[in-house]
């Protein structure tokens, strides 16, 4: 965190301890030379490290956008996967039946305690939506699963 006194602009320094040189020993005696500024400036550091494998020059950047036909069949993977779970979700929605619904309402007041002998609208929209959760969750990892076994020889 920075302090209202500027300490943000001033020079960064490295601790020469962690750089190896031999330049700050004596060769005669092996001794320590005496040190007026033990702390070499960061910058200095940085302008010898020259990692040109990084440079932008060398990376193409039209090519590796032309090039992307493995994405884009990644991409229709994913839209054929996505309309398949919906398609799968919305078949199980329309297959529930009112004993589904029923049974999902009485299974929450057993968990609540609830000693309730009428249902509710209120009933009826948590016991959908936990219904809608469940199949949603269900066929997610039927996908996963299928997608598992289509591609295990490439794992």
């Amino acid at each position: 965190m920075l302090n209202n006194h500027g300490e943000a602009n001033q020079v960064l320094y490295a601790n020469s301890e962690n750089i190896d040189d031999n330049s700050c020993v004596e060769p005669s005696t092996s001794n320590p030379k005496p040190s007026t500024n033990p702390r070499i400036p960061l910058h200095q550091i940085l302008a010898q490290c020259t990692n040109e494998s990084d440079s932008d020059e060398e990376f193409d950047y039209i090519n590796s956008l032309k090039n992307n036909q493995v994405l884009e069949k990644m991409r229709e993977e994913k839209r054929r996967e996505k309309a398949s779970l919906e398609s799968n979700i919305s078949k199980r929605l329309v297959e529930l039946t009112q004993d589904a619904f029923n049974n999902e309402i009485n299974n929450y007041w057993k968990s609540d305690n609830l000693k309730r002998k009428r249902i509710a609208k209120n009933d009826i929209k948590f016991a959908t939506n936990r219904l809608k959760k469940k199949i949603r969750i269900e066929e997610t990892n039927n996908m996963h699963l299928a997608f598992l076994e289509r591609n295990r020889d490439q794992v």
